[in-house]
């Protein structure tokens, strides 16, 4: 397939023009509809008023995710409360002619939650329907991640890395799981980590759980990337719409790593534009491969990192690993062991600053260089949050990364990298669209920004 890149020069119009008339989007083939499983029956309900998802790929392990409906009082009372410690909900989407369902285990939010020796008491179903209805927040849990927030593993495991290990227990655990009795088939994502060494063993000590195993080994004695930790597990997969397989996916990633958007795999581009009339056009995103080219809001903002925070955590760290000298990278002379510090010191620098005077501080011994890569790394990210209107969240995954392009009036296009760390999705029924709001970390150059004349590569 030949490279098509983003056709970026002395302007974003070109792009922007490519996205209004190619769009991926059409509101009237997009429909939701939902039934509530109880033991015994189904339940089709007539008025879906809202959904809403809080996708927080940095703090969370699964989706927040709250639907809104109206249901007549009769049904209610009768036959949905008294199962209401073991109630599904199952999400019918319909798009492009074809419909998938997503079934999760639903725990009423907002609602009655008991009318026993109330008013309802004394009326039949078919009365309390005449007489009133419910608006019931419910809030959906992934069945997946309530087979696996339990979940715990252990062992010792020779001449692996991390990635192996990670690979092996989730793969193992995913594959045991049966769903309403149905193998899960759960797909791993797993972003190739910084840390390639092989080990002669790794330790996972009892009692870690297997949705946290991924953090212990990032944060302990062995290390996995230089750009922090996430684990998620999110429903994907809708983005071939002539054959929409969504899959439940355990993810574990980078929270922030601006080099990954030059590697292959699905990628974020958007095109910030001030103009708020342009912002809430229904045409707002087309899928070029594996690229997702949007149309940013006008009611963008930016929080440049602060200088009193690369002041005080410093933007740079120096490290020696104990391990290295064992390993026998070390001088010896006269029975003395010296420290070779070409192979045994590290230096971190993330961010340059501007009056090129770089604070770096000098850590403790140890041999997890990628947590303190991380830790330097912090100090030098910038959060943005952009708004996207008549949206597809479903394109979205955890950890991906964004290339952010704006035009200024002084230097032309301007391109910034980062990654995806968190979006909060609403759909209105009223509306038959999904508005995103899109919190993205950026690492900007010293000047805030790369001068953007040439285009990223759309199939890199």
């Amino acid at each position: 397939m030949p490279i098509r890149p983003l056709t970026v020069d002395h302007s974003i119009d070109t792009d922007i023009g490519g996205i209004l008339s190619g769009a991926s989007f059409d509101s009237s083939a997009l429909s939701y509809s939902i039934i509530i499983q109880t033991p015994s029956e189904e339940i089709p309900i007539d008025t879906l008023i809202s959904i809403e998802q809080l996708r927080d790929y940095a703090n969370n392990i699964c989706d927040h995710m709250l639907v809104t409906f109206t249901i007549v009082a009769g049904v209610y009372i009768k036959r949905v409360l008294p199962h209401i410690d073991n109630l599904e909900i199952i999400l019918i989407t319909a798009r492009y002619g074809h419909s998938y369902k997503d079934r999760y285990k639903l725990l009423i939010a907002n609602g009655p939650s008991n009318t026993a020796g109330t008013m309802y008491s004394s009326y039949s179903e078919a009365e309390l329907n005449k007489m009133d209805q419910f608006v019931i927040e419910g809030q959906c849990l992934n069945r997946l991640v309530e087979a696996l927030r339990y979940e715990q593993v252990n062992g010792v495991y020779n001449k692996t890395t991390v990635k192996d290990v990670m690979t092996a227990l989730y793969h193992n655990a995913v594959a045991g799981i049966k769903i309403g009795g149905t193998p899960s088939l759960a797909n791993v994502d797993i972003i190739t980590p910084n840390n390639a060494r092989v080990y002669d063993h790794i330790s996972v000590p009892t009692g870690v759980n297997l949705l946290d195993l991924p953090t212990y080994l990032q944060l302990t004695h062995y290390g996995v990337y230089n750009g922090d930790i996430g684990t998620y597990i999110q429903r994907y997969g809708y983005f071939n719409k002539h054959n929409p397989q969504p899959k439940d996916t355990v993810f574990i990633y980078p929270l922030y790593n601006n080099l990954r958007t030059d590697e292959l795999g699905k990628k974020l581009v958007i095109f910030a534009t001030p103009t708020t009339q342009l912002s809430k056009v229904d045409r707002s995103f087309i899928v070029d491969g594996d690229v997702i080219k949007i149309i940013g809001g006008g009611d963008m903002s930016a929080n440049e990192v602060a200088q009193t925070k690369l002041m005080d955590g410093g933007n740079a760290a120096i490290v020696s690993s104990p391990s290295n000298i064992m390993l026998g990278k070390h001088d010896t002379t006269d029975a003395t062991a010296k420290i070779n510090s070409k192979d045994n010191v590290t230096g971190v620098k993330f961010k340059t600053k501007i009056d090129g005077v770089d604070g770096a501080k000098y850590i403790s011994p140890r041999d997890n260089i990628y947590k303190v890569h991380s830790e330097v790394a912090k100090n030098s990210l910038s959060p943005y949050q952009v708004t996207w209107n008549f949206s597809n969240p479903e394109l979205l995954h955890p950890g991906m990364p964004v290339t952010y392009i704006y035009q200024d009036a002084g230097l032309g296009v301007i391109k910034l990298t980062g990654t995806l760390h968190s979006c909060f999705n609403k759909y209105v029924r009223s509306n038959k669209a999904w508005m995103t709001i899109l919190n993205i970390l950026l690492e900007p150059t010293q000047e805030g920004a790369t001068k953007h004349t040439t285009v990223v590569d759309a199939r890199r």
